[in-house]
């Protein structure tokens, strides 16, 4: 995952064992996106003007939950 300055979050590791300096095989299939959000100046602006701030800073974390699969086929594709 890359952040708005093009950084990334973390590094991908073992999902077994995250202590671990093995890798864990992954499959042939890597998915590479680029998330494009606002910038935190922008959200900011946006959660002061609405007339329920909360509900509006909640907004990308309930749109990244409905996003999300329920099940993961191939635990081999996750990386944290």
């Amino acid at each position: 995952m890359v952040d708005e300055q093009g950084g990334a979050f973390g590094t991908p590791s073992s999902f077994s064992d995250p202590f671990s300096n093995e890798k864990a095989p992954v499959s042939g299939r890597r998915y590479h996106a680029r998330i494009k959000t606002e910038s935190i100046q922008q959200r900011v602006a946006k959660v002061r003007a609405a007339q329920i701030p909360l509900l509006e800073a909640a907004l990308p974390l309930l749109r990244a939950l409905s996003e999300m699969p329920e099940t993961i086929p191939v635990i081999a594709d996750v990386e944290l």
